[in-house]
């Protein structure tokens, strides 16, 4: 099995085909290899929010992945010392469904981990 990274033009083009590859098992789109090979300058707008495209790129991966059963992963968040833009990114991708965020620093991990780790409520629902 494989994470499908969507990283180019063609592979957003192309992500409902790439999610339908039956080893599939994830997929994963990435805004800063993204941006390089459109040539953009920045993927993000000054306050820290993705630009239009990204976005774009972003909904893409996510629907085509629920669409064909797969994971769908939300890109990473390059500014690593910056735990609250992080965990902001984090609430946002549970919200709309992703199933996991990656990180790239080894102190992001616990800020993904309490985004995704469900509240007692929640807990108590999936028990019944």
């Amino acid at each position: 099995n494989v994470i499908v990274l969507i990283e180019t033009p063609l592979g957003a083009l192309n992500v409902v085909d790439l999610a339908r590859v039956g080893n599939a098992y994830a997929l994963m789109w990435g805004a800063e290899d993204l941006f390089a090979v459109l040539g953009g300058t920045a993927n993000r707008y000054p306050d820290g929010s993705y630009r239009e495209v990204a976005l774009h790129v972003r909904s893409q991966t996510l629907l085509a992945a629920k669409a064909y059963g797969r994971v769908a992963l939300d890109s990473v968040y390059l500014d690593i010392k910056n735990l609250d833009g992080l965990r902001s990114e984090v609430d946002d991708a549970v919200a709309v469904g992703f199933d996991g965020k990656v990180a790239i620093h080894p102190t992001q991990i616990s800020v993904i981990r309490a985004g995704y780790t469900p509240t007692d409520d929640q807990a108590d629902w999936a028990r019944r």
